[in-house]
């Protein structure tokens, strides 16, 4: 097989495995932690609290260590891709930090919206 065809078929192949990504990724979550609606850092949220998801049929608890497998941190918070079911449950530790999540859809509509104080808990599935 010539490179030219190799390259173009390692594309096509590197195309359809993003694609099936996003087709996964029906809805997002986006978690902050911070004052007044801006976000620091998700995992001052979660200092002696828990995240449990249920995602594409598998539950998870994530706890500080091992919270950042779940997604990526951006400025705007910490962005989860969600199943088209899923469940998700959230207890903020920090007594000042508030903890928020915005939910949007595949079309990037915000469906939902919270936020909790010390020892609140957001939960939210479908």
């Amino acid at each position: 097989m010539s490179k030219i065809k190799k390259s173009i078929a390692l594309a096509f192949i590197a195309t359809l495995s993003f694609a099936s990504t996003q087709a996964m990724a029906e809805y997002r979550a986006v978690l902050s932690c911070g004052f007044n609606g801006s976000h620091i850092n998700i995992l001052a949220c979660f200092d002696g609290t828990d995240l449990k998801l249920t995602n594409n049929g598998q539950t998870g608890i994530y706890k500080i260590y091992n919270i950042s497998q779940l997604g990526n941190e951006y400025q705007d918070g910490f962005h989860i891709n969600l199943s088209n079911s899923f469940s998700l449950t959230a207890q903020n530790s920090d007594d000042t930090l508030t903890l928020g999540i915005k939910i949007y859809d595949a079309n990037n509509n915000e469906v939902y919206q919270d936020m909790v104080g010390m020892y609140g808990v957001i939960k939210v599935g479908n």
